[in-house]
């Protein structure tokens, strides 16, 4: 199982990288750093691997799908044995809409959205997913709503 969020943010790659490597690698969770290069940052917790680029033609589609400036994509590979996970990611996105302004899209299996925040306004929906148990949008630690995500 996998999840992406996509980011629109002025900020460029390295300024990027850098964030993540100081603070949230260590700081907010206690991740390994797996690889790191000019076009791509791996990072690895005991609830997922995550990969992040900039660009790229699966963006340019989901920026074009979304109608927004999309810069870059954070893949993560999830390890659904450890059960917390989905609030580990909710976590984490939450604290990167807090680093960052501009659009963003989490998709679920890169096909589902569940969070979209436009205009500074986080709009999520669960519906979709079909699980058992509702999502812990509650861990983002921001203002959001319940809604529609196709009508944002």
């Amino acid at each position: 199982m996998f999840y992406i969020l996509y980011i629109g943010t002025d900020y460029a790659f390295d300024e990027l990288k850098k964030m993540l490597e100081d603070h949230l690698v260590h700081t907010v969770e206690d991740g390994e750093i797996l690889r790191t290069s000019s076009e791509e940052l791996v990072i690895s917790w005991d609830w997922a691997t995550l990969s992040i680029k900039e660009g790229g033609q699966g963006l340019r589609f989901t920026s074009e799908d979304y109608e927004m400036e999309l810069r870059y994509s954070f893949w993560f590979e999830i390890l659904s044995e450890n059960a917390d996970w989905a609030e580990r990611l909710m976590s984490f996105t939450g604290h990167m809409l807090s680093q960052f302004k501009g659009d963003c899209v989490l998709e679920s299996n890169g096909d589902t959205p569940i969070l979209i925040r436009r205009n500074n306004r986080i709009v999520v929906d669960d519906k979709k997913l079909k699980g058992t148990r509702r999502f812990p949008f509650h861990a983002l630690n921001q203002n959001f709503v319940e809604g529609d995500i196709e009508r944002v």
